[in-house]
């Protein structure tokens, strides 16, 4: 089972690959001084996948190289779907959004964390379920969102069959969001300090106190709850 130093090394890669993004992006930006609106945009746009490409490939090769030692370990056929390190419609379309926002450079670098580590998390996430094998979410980090609490109290319910039947996947993450997937076959592989039956009280508590199965309304009173014992 991977190991929680094991899953900590992944969330320290994967965010150098974040933060060497950011920095190759800042260069970028400051090096743009013509007055050409059109030219600029078009380096922008070109500039801004290319980034995304580059280390959202390295972040898949992680994720491949990784399934494929594990389930090796494991006894297991691994079969690695390899997600590409952009999608450039939507990795533009989303610099688009972010251009038109107040603090311009805050959202294009929150958005280069999410885009630049998705392909990791696909990419294992695809390639477990491929396999035969399942993951969880674990968080690491400092702090966890509400939101990212409730995806990871659902433990390693993320299999080919469990998704089928609730009906989600878990695959959604966010801007500086430090969850890692971890392949699993069960609760027997989570690595230490990750229980997901303790996060799922707090989520059960707050569907409770809610008085409504509303996912808004959970998350919101998850956030009271989390501000009244801090």
């Amino acid at each position: 089972m991977p190991s929680a130093s094991e899953v900590e090394q992944v969330r320290r890669a994967l965010q150098r690959l974040s933060q060497a993004a950011q920095s190759d992006w800042r260069q970028i930006l400051a090096s743009l001084g013509s007055d050409d609106q059109a030219l600029v945009s078009k380096a922008l746009a070109e500039s801004w996948t290319g980034i995304i490409e580059y280390y959202g490939d390295m972040a898949s090769t992680l994720a491949a190289d990784l399934v494929e030692e594990q389930l090796d370990k494991w006894g297991m056929q691994a079969r690695t779907d390899m997600v590409p390190g952009v999608d450039p419609k939507r990795a533009t379309a989303r610099l688009g959004w972010a251009n038109s926002q107040p603090d311009k450079l805050g959202n294009m670098l929150v958005l280069l964390d999410e885009l630049v580590k998705q392909p990791y998390r696909s990419t294992l996430q695809d390639s477990a379920i491929k396999s035969g094998a399942g993951w969880a979410r674990v968080p690491t980090g400092a702090e966890t969102c509400e939101f990212c609490i409730l995806l990871a109290s659902r433990g390693a319910v993320y299999s080919s069959k469990r998704v089928t039947i609730y009906g989600f996947s878990g695959k959604r993450y966010h801007g500086d969001c430090d969850c890692t997937p971890a392949l699993v076959r069960g609760p027997e592989d989570y690595p230490r300090g990750y229980n997901p039956d303790d996060l799922y009280d707090r989520y059960d508590a707050a569907t409770s106190a809610a008085g409504r199965n509303d996912v808004k309304d959970i998350l919101a009173q998850m956030r009271r709850d989390a501000q009244a014992s801090g």
